[in-house]
């Protein structure tokens, strides 16, 4: 069915009628600009999972999941979903870098799971997976880019998650 998302057709809320293949993988850059925010991170979220399940050669697929999660997090008002939004955003975009090797790629994902450290409390249950991530970054861009600042910065981040993992313990 034309138009028809998850069981919901945006067809007719969303003018997308110019959409004939009937298929959330064929949303484009436009409609996807235009969906309700919860439409939007299910959408990412399912172009995400679809690229995870044996696409990941479709590209084009990655960068719309990515293109999602940056206009849910653009969108979104609470701070601990904007959290979650950002570091799934830097996943997709160091996902990207990994494949393509795109240094900006990098650089955003760094950004992103920053933005994300400082908007989570320093007890949050997911504090030390995302220092991890952040830490896994700037090595990487270390190994690329040879900035002092970036070892400096994954070995904080190593450091403090392996606190709080210890005072999980």
């Amino acid at each position: 069915v034309p138009g028809l998302y998850f069981g919901v057709n945006i067809a007719d809320d969303m003018s997308m009628q110019g959409n004939d293949q009937g298929t959330v993988l064929d949303v484009t850059v436009q409609e996807l600009r235009a969906l309700p925010l919860s439409m939007l991170r299910n959408i990412g979220d399912f172009m995400w999972a679809h690229y995870e399940a044996g696409n990941e050669a479709d590209t084009v697929l990655l960068d719309k999941a990515i293109q999602a999660a940056q206009f849910a997090v653009e969108r979104e008002s609470s701070l601990s979903d904007r959290a979650e939004l950002l570091y799934e955003l830097g996943i997709r975009l160091y996902t990207r870098f990994e494949l393509m090797g795109i240094i900006d790629d990098l650089n955003r994902a760094i950004l992103a799971f920053q933005r994300a450290l400082e908007l989570l409390p320093d007890d949050h249950e997911d504090q030390a997976d995302r220092l991890n991530q952040l830490g896994v970054c700037l090595m990487e861009r270390f190994n690329r880019v040879g900035e002092v600042v970036d070892l400096d910065g994954a070995t904080t981040a190593f450091g403090r998650e392996v606190e709080l993992r210890r005072d999980d313990d």
